[in-house]
C-alpha cells in the first residue's frame, strides 16, 4: 500500500480540529439522542439530518406533580427520560435533576427526527437521581399517531402543540395506589424538519427577553483576536466562542520605567523586567513578560502588547516590575489599574498613563512605569488604519472548512468523540478519556522467549485485553488488507484503552455508515487525537482501515502525545493496516514514552517536534525499548557485556530512562503535553517551511535568470571585443 509523505499543513489542521473538539457544541438549537451506556450524540449540522430524516417531533416538559419520596428525607431529585419510538427508530433525551422536590417544573424543550412518522409512541420515565443506582418513580406510554395526521393538515407549519396531562405509572414500593395519583404535564407537536429549523430560529431571533444578535465579526477583528494574549485553553476554541467570550483588546505599549530603586548590592543598580496582567472578576489572569533589561535604573522598552478583555467596565491591568537574579526574581514595585477609570473610548484615542508603583511592603515611591493604553473592540478595529499584528495561521485550509456533524458523549466511561466532514472528508477526532476508574497497569506479551508467558501470567494474570475478540468485520467491507478477528492471534492492548474505545465504538461507527449512505463517496476518512484521544484514535484507525472499502482512500491518521497502546504484534498489524500513520511528540512530552518496559510497542511513523527546528520524520529516541520488556533489557545488557563494551551497551538504555526522568521531575514533559504546546511547535514549524519554500523559490527564480544574464553578458563581452577590434583597426 503506498505511503503518503508528511505533512505539516495537514498536522496542523488537524490538530487544531482535535484541539476543538475538547469543547462540547454550543447553542440553542441542537438535537441530541441518548443511545446505550449513556451516550449522548449531539447533531450539529442540520444538512446532515436533513438528507436523513422528515419530521422533527418536539416535546416540551412542563412539570410533574404528587411523586411519591424515594430519599430518607422523604423528598427525591426527579428528572426525565423521555423515549419516542417509530418502527426501528428510537430517540432519547434526557432532562436536567430538580434537587429536593416532588413537584419538580422543568420547562424543558426536546427535538426528535423522524422520517415519515406513523406509529409513533412516546413513553416517559421519571427517575430518582442518586449516586449509587437511580430508583423510578413512574412511568407512562403514549401513543402520538394523530400527530402525523394533524401535522399533515397543517402544512407545512405543522401541527399545533397538543397538551398532555398523563398519570403514571408507579411502583407499589414508591406509593402506586396512592389517593394523589402522580401526574406528568407535557406537549407535543410534530413538524416538518426544513420548516421547524427555520420557524425556530426565527423565532429565537425575535425574542424580546433575548439581545438582537450581532453581526458575524470580521476576519480582520477574529485573526486580531485569536492572536491576543488569553487563556491558554482558548487557543483551541473555536472562532465564534472567542468573539463571544471577549469584549474587546488591551493594546498595551510599555515605553520606560523611572526611579527604580537600587536591588543589587555590587553596583546600587537592578536587571529590571515588567509582568502585565489582564485579570477578570472571576480571578482568571493572562500576563505578558517584557524582555529584562540589565544593569539600568533607568530602563528603556519600547514593547507593544496585545490582552484580550473580557468585561471592559471589571477587569484590571496590573502591573509589576521586578528585578532578575540567578535563582530568583525580587518584586520590585506593582500596580492595579481598572480599566472603568481610564476611560478608554476604543478606536484609534490611545491614552498615555504614567502608573506610580507602591514597594512589596506597600510603600510609596517606588518608582513609575510609563504606558500607552488603547482599547480595541471589534466595531472600532481596523485593520488598515490598526497596529500590524501577525495573523493568525489558516489551519483549515489543508482540508477546506471542516462542518461539525455529531459530538458523541459517553458519561459511562468520560469518553468524547466529535465527526466532522468536508465533502468526501470526514475526521473522526476522539477527544479524551477520564482514566480515573480505570488507572490499573494493563500489560502485554511477547512471543519471543520462552519465559515471557510464564512471566506474564505470573506477573499480570487476566488483565491484558485481546485485541479482536468481537465480531469480525464482514468480508464485504474489506479491500483484502482486512483481517478477521481470529486473524489477530497474539495482539494485545492495554485494557483500559479497549473498555473506552468499545464504550462509542458502536455508536460512531453507526454514524458512518449513515453518513455514508447519504452522501456517496469515495470517502477519505482522518482520524486524529490528543493524549489519550491518541490512544483511542489508534484503535479505531486500525478497525475502519479493516472496513474501508475498495474505491476509499486509505485511513489517515495524526495523534499528538498518544501514549503506547499494544504489543509488537498489534504496532506491526496496524502499520500494515495504515501505513499513513503519523504520530506526532514533542521533545520532552512524557506522556508518549507510557506504558514503558512492559512489551508495549508504538504504532506508525514517528515525527519529533521541537520548537526552531524542523520536524524530525522517523526519529523514534526509544526505539531501543519498543516491544521489550524490564528483563528481556537486561538480558541484552548482560549479552552485550561479553560482545561489546558494558558501559556502550548499557547506556544505550540508561540514556533514554534518564532523559525521561528528567523530563518527568522538571515539569517540561508535563508542559510540552498540552495542546497549546503542541499547537505552537507545529506552527513554528509550518513557519520555518514556509521560509524554507521561499528561499527555495528565490533560488530557483534566480537559477532561471541565470542564463539570460549569461547571455547578456556574452554579447556585452562580444560587443566590447568588437569595438576594440574597429578601435586597433582605425588607428592602423
Amino acid at each position: 500500500m503506498l505511503k503518503h509523505a508528511f505533512r505539516v499543513d495537514l498536522a496542523d489542521a488537524l490538530a487544531s480540529a482535535a484541539f476543538e473538539s475538547y469543547y462540547k457544541p454550543q447553542g440553542w438549537l441542537l438535537f441530541h439522542n441518548t443511545r446505550p451506556r449513556r451516550t449522548r450524540v449531539t447533531f450539529t449540522d442540520n444538512a446532515f439530518l436533513a438528507e436523513r430524516y422528515t419530521h422533527v417531533l418536539e416535546v416540551k416538559l412542563h412539570s410533574a406533580a404528587n411523586l411519591g419520596p424515594a430519599d430518607v428525607g422523604g423528598s427525591a431529585d426527579p428528572y426525565a427520560v423521555l423515549t419516542a419510538t417509530c418502527g426501528e427508530e428510537t430517540w432519547s433525551v434526557t432532562s436536567s435533576s430538580h434537587k429536593k422536590t416532588l413537584d419538580p417544573e422543568w420547562n424543558e424543550a426536546f427535538h426528535m427526527c423522524f422520517r415519515n412518522p406513523k406509529a409513533l409512541t412516546l413513553k416517559v420515565s421519571l427517575h430518582d437521581n442518586d449516586h449509587l443506582r437511580d430508583d423510578q418513580m413512574g412511568e407512562v406510554e403514549l401513543s402520538l399517531e394523530g400527530l402525523m395526521a394533524a401535522a399533515v393538515a397543517e402544512g407545512t407549519s405543522g401541527a399545533i402543540a397538543q397538551e398532555y396531562n398523563l398519570t403514571l405509572n408507579v411502583p407499589e414500593s414508591r406509593g402506586g395506589g396512592s389517593p394523589q395519583p402522580a401526574t406528568v404535564k407535557l406537549s407535543c407537536r410534530l413538524a416538518p424538519l426544513a420548516s421547524f429549523t427555520a420557524a425556530e430560529e426565527g423565532a429565537a431571533a425575535t425574542k424580546p427577553s433575548e439581545p438582537a444578535p450581532q453581526e458575524p465579526a470580521s476576519p480582520a477583528w477574529l485573526r486580531f483576536l485569536r492572536t491576543s494574549v488569553g487563556r491558554a485553553e482558548d487557543l483551541h476554541r473555536p472562532d465564534y466562542i472567542l468573539d463571544e467570550t471577549y469584549r474587546g483588546i488591551l493594546e498595551v505599549q510599555l515605553q520606560r520605567a523611572s526611579g527604580l530603586p537600587p536591588f543589587d548590592l555590587i553596583n546600587g543598580k537592578a536587571d529590571p523586567f515588567v509582568q502585565l496582567s489582564l485579570e477578570s472578576r472571576d480571578s482568571e489572569a493572562w500576563a505578558v513578560t517584557s524582555p529584562v533589561k540589565d544593569a539600568t535604573l533607568q530602563p528603556q522598552w519600547d514593547e507593544t502588547y496585545y490582552l484580550r478583555v473580557r468585561d471592559t467596565g471589571g477587569d484590571s491591568l496590573r502591573v509589576r516590575v521586578y528585578d532578575k537574579d540567578w535563582f530568583r526574581k525580587e518584586l520590585m514595585g506593582e500596580a492595579v489599574l481598572r480599566l472603568a477609570d481610564l476611560g478608554l473610548k476604543g478606536g484609534d484615542a490611545a491614552q498615555d498613563v504614567e502608573v506610580a508603583l507602591m514597594g512589596a511592603k506597600g510603600t510609596q515611591g517606588a518608582g513609575t512605569v510609563s504606558l500607552r493604553v488603547r482599547l480595541w473592540d471589534r466595531h472600532t478595529y481596523k485593520p488598515e488604519e490598526g497596529v500590524v499584528i501577525p495573523s493568525a495561521r489558516n489551519t483549515s485550509h489543508a482540508l477546506g472548512r471542516l462542518t461539525p456533524v455529531a459530538y458523541v458523549d459517553c458519561q459511562e466511561t468520560d469518553t468524547q468523540t466529535q465527526l466532522k466532514d468536508v465533502f468526501t472528508d470526514l475526521g473522526l477526532l476522539p477527544t479524551r478519556w477520564n482514566d480515573e476508574a480505570h488507572d490499573e497497569t494493563h500489560t502485554v506479551r511477547e512471543e519471543d522467549e520462552s519465559k515471557t508467558a510464564e512471566h506474564e501470567q505470573r506477573t499480570v494474570g487476566a488483565k491484558t485485553t485481546a485485541f479482536g475478540s468481537g465480531e469480525a468485520p464482514a468480508a464485504e467491507h474489506g479491500d483484502g488488507g482486512a483481517v478477521a478477528a481470529a486473524e489477530r492471534s497474539g495482539q494485545l492492548v492495554h485494557g483500559g484503552f479497549h473498555f473506552s474505545y468499545d464504550s462509542v465504538r458502536d455508536t460512531v461507527f453507526g454514524l458512518l455508515d449513515e453518513m455514508r449512505a447519504t452522501r456517496p463517496g469515495p470517502w477519505r476518512v482522518y482520524v486524529t487525537g490528543h493524549s489519550l484521544g491518541g490512544a483511542l484514535a489508534t484503535l479505531a484507525a486500525y478497525e475502519l482501515a479493516e472496513r474501508r472499502l475498495p474505491a476509499d482512500p486509505p485511513v489517515v491518521m495524526y495523534t499528538y502525545g498518544a501514549p503506547r497502546v499494544g504489543n509488537k504484534a498489534f504496532a506491526e498489524a496496524f502499520n500494515a493496516l495504515v501505513p499513513d500513520a503519523f504520530r506526532c511528540t514533542n521533545d520532552k512530552d512524557v506522556v508518549p514514552r507510557v506504558p514503558r518496559l512492559m512489551g508495549f510497542c508504538h504504532v506508525g511513523t514517528p515525527v519529533l517536534l521541537a520548537e526552531g527546528k524542523p520536524p524530525a520524520v522517523g526519529v523514534n529516541r526509544e526505539e531501543c525499548i519498543e516491544g521489550k520488556w524490564l528483563y528481556q533489557i537486561f538480558g541484552e545488557v548482560v549479552r552485550g557485556a561479553f560482545q561489546l563494551s558494558f558501559v556502550e551497551v548499557a547506556g544505550q538504555f540508561t540514556k533514554q530512562h534518564r532523559h525521561f526522568v528528567w523530563s518527568l521531575f522538571s515539569g517540561q514533559g508535563v508542559m510540552e503535553h498540552l495542546g497549546d504546546c503542541y499547537v505552537k511547535t507545529l506552527r513554528a514549524a509550518a513557519d520555518l517551511e514556509g521560509a524554507l519554500v521561499r528561499r527555495a523559490s528565490v533560488a530557483v527564480e534566480a537559477a532561471r535568470e541565470l542564463p539570460h544574464k549569461a547571455a547578456v553578458m556574452a554579447e556585452a563581452v562580444a560587443l566590447a571585443a568588437t569595438d576594440s577590434l574597429k578601435t586597433a583597426l582605425s588607428n592602423k
